[in-house]
């Protein structure tokens, strides 16, 4: 099963480890406005690393919502439940 879930929004420069596997969550640093592009990967419990799945978002903060669109919305959270 999935041990971990690690992001990075600076091209696999740096990974960080998410809250949770199957349902998870990360705070990170984000432009204040333009796109950039979050990664996701699994880790098992034995260390190996799976795939990294990609998602690009745009930030807006003219708009009155929270300012963030997203594209795809379930591709990331798909790879990683499906990974293992």
């Amino acid at each position: 099963g999935v041990g971990l879930v690690s992001v990075s929004a600076e091209g696999g420069a740096t990974w960080q480890p998410a809250a949770g596997t199957l349902d998870w969550s990360a705070l990170l640093d984000t432009p204040a406005s333009g796109t950039f592009t979050l990664q996701a990967r699994a880790v098992d419990q034995c260390g190996y690393v799976g795939n990294v799945a990609t998602q690009t978002y745009c930030v807006d903060q003219k708009h009155e919502d929270d300012g963030v669109c997203l594209m795809d919305a379930h591709r990331i959270r798909q790879t990683t439940e499906n990974e293992w």
